[in-house]
């Protein structure tokens, strides 16, 4: 019995060994002949020492399907390369017949998800520094319409301009707090109105009980007390604002001054500012025509300053196409400290910072 164990324990080692060098030697000889079908499509030998490197038996197979590709290894290669989109690098390469030089071009539109026609302009679109990927239909509609550089484009679009004002509108996200936005594109329903006002005090307030945001008044009267050791008397002229108010308003521009007029001065009902308790026109001690704040020297503090206490100039010179209203130098939004401190900082509207960093949640 056991010489019979050890005939056939020897039996079973031959036949696996005859086995597994028949397996080995199998794949050695698919192997050699894979390669050189590589080889006779025009692959050199650094390219396929790559493909063997980097891609999976299937995706082996399939690529012997095609053509040859001249840029093969300069896609394997390439930093932002992703295994799974392999096959669509290829082939937008191709349909675009793009050179060698674009490679790292194609690999960028097509992990954006992106099968629209090569060009330059869509490629600075995406590169931009403010590329949202969902408004790329709108940007690119925009720009054959406009002959404004990338830049432009991107800045409109996200500011919503290419849509005409008080078209497509939506409520605003009330959830956003003090980082809400309230323009000709979001309004503020009557039921969603500030509830946390507070009145504020006559040494801050040119009005007789003007209401403010808590937060936002604390940081005014932290602004104020600040200006007045300096020798500058900021007070506030006008503050929240209900609907009522806001309509009366509106509807004395539109009676003194027409339609087109009261549109470019006063927001319709919703869609001003001050509905949330956040805005304030601004103005000095004394009381006195709001349009010669620009020329006092409490104008020039506040744009200096402003936005060390969390407010911004809401409506600045040469923005108006972007934030739909006229140049107003004493209009100033609290928005907190850090989003005050990025937009006087890089010279952007809160329309702009609105769309990239809050309504998408970019960081910067």
């Amino acid at each position: 019995m056991k010489k019979r164990g050890k005939i056939f324990l020897g039996i079973t080692l031959i036949f696996v060994f005859v086995t597994l060098f028949s397996y080995l030697n199998r794949n050695q000889i698919l192997t050699f002949v894979e390669k050189r079908k590589f080889s006779q499509l025009g692959y050199q030998e650094e390219d396929i020492t790559t493909i063997y490197k980097e891609l999976s038996v299937e995706q082996r197979k399939k690529l012997l399907k095609l053509d040859y590709f001249d840029s093969i290894q300069d896609i394997l290669q390439s930093e932002n390369y992703q295994s799974n989109n392999l096959f669509l690098y290829l082939s937008y390469i191709k349909e675009n017949r793009l050179s060698r030089e674009l490679i790292s071009d194609a690999i960028l539109l097509v992990n954006e998800g992106i099968d629209q026609s090569y060009s330059e302009e869509l490629v600075s679109i995406v590169k931009s520094e403010f590329y949202l990927s969902n408004r790329l239909d709108r940007y690119l509609s925009y720009q054959k319409i406009h002959d404004v550089s990338v830049e432009e484009v991107i800045r409109d679009v996200n500011a919503n301009i290419d849509f005409p004002f008080y078209t497509n509108t939506v409520p605003c996200d009330s959830t956003k707090g003090t980082s809400l936005l309230i323009n000709k594109y979001y309004y503020l329903d009557k039921e969603n109105f500030s509830d946390d006002l507070v009145v504020m005090d006559p040494s801050y307030d040119n009005q007789n009980g003007d209401q403010l945001n808590r937060i936002a008044y604390g940081s005014f009267k932290q602004l104020v007390d600040d200006a007045e050791r300096e020798g500058y008397h900021i007070r506030n002229n006008s503050a929240y604002r209900s609907y009522e108010t806001q309509e009366a308003i509106y509807n004395n521009y539109k009676n003194q001054y027409g339609f087109d007029e009261a549109e470019k001065w006063a927001a319709r009902l919703g869609y001003s500012e001050h509905h949330s308790g956040l805005s304030l026109d601004v103005g000095v001690e004394k009381r006195y025509a709001i349009g010669k704040f620009e020329y006092s020297k409490e104008f020039t503090w506040m744009k200096e300053n402003a936005y060390k206490y969390g407010f911004i100039l809401r409506y600045p010179k040469e923005k108006e196409l972007l934030t739909g209203v006229n140049y107003e130098p004493w209009h100033y939004r609290y928005v907190g400290l850090e989003i005050a401190t990025y937009i006087y900082e890089h010279d952007i509207t809160f329309e702009e910072y609105y769309a990239y960093f809050i309504e998408n949640e970019k960081n910067h």
